[in-house]
């Protein structure tokens, strides 16, 4: 999820539903925990009906949620619901989940380190059906998930994944936007070898 104006911004251009209405229709309920506002933005986006046909509105609603949270100062940016802070990173690719996977976890192995911080357990990697993970943690204690998934077709045809970084157990806004800043360079570095490499 992204800063404040990050998730307003693309989920009325989603939804049709500005902030100021989001923050109308939560005004009563503003001391709910963030489950809750999650459920209620949940409900909010089903009366959209055709509008969010395919939509992940689970996706939408916690993005929604959490931006109810920033504004009320309940959550600093980054901040999760149990209060530790997180970073993350994704990155749109053409092949299939398989493919990104493999080439993932072989630039990888240059990796060593994120931000300074070395990478303080050997990677894992397993499938389901819908998904491809790495993960891994470094040697602060932060743990990071890479989530392959696939998305719909291109209208050639092309098969394409998205690429997502996800990480936990941070301390701070700071020590987010720094990691953020990290994976987003070494994303584009992958991308950048992946294209090469096809």
């Amino acid at each position: 999820m992204g800063t404040r104006d990050d998730l307003w911004g693309t989920s009325a251009r989603a939804t049709g539903i500005t902030e100021e209405q989001w923050l109308e229709y939560f005004a009563p309920h503003a001391q709910a925990p963030h489950a809750d506002l999650a459920k209620l933005a949940y409900a909010k986006l089903l009366e959209l009906g055709e509008k969010m046909k395919g939509q992940n509105l689970h996706w939408w609603a916690q993005g929604i949620a959490i931006a109810f949270e920033y504004h009320t100062g309940r959550r600093a940016p980054a901040q999760r619901c149990d209060g530790t802070f997180g970073a993350s990173a994704s990155k749109t690719l053409s092949g299939t989940m398989d493919e990104v996977a493999d080439q993932w976890a072989e630039f990888a192995l240059d990796l060593g380190e994120i931000a300074g911080v070395p990478i303080g357990e050997e990677p894992r990697r397993n499938a389901t059906e819908k998904w491809r993970y790495w993960r891994t943690e470094l040697d602060n204690g932060a743990a990071v998930s890479v989530n392959i998934s696939a998305k719909p077709l291109a209208k050639n045809g092309t098969p394409k994944v998205v690429l997502a970084v996800d990480m936990r157990n941070l301390n701070s806004t700071e020590q987010s936007e720094e990691f953020k800043a990290a994976w987003k360079e070494i994303l584009a570095d992958f991308a950048k070898v992946y294209s090469q490499g096809r």
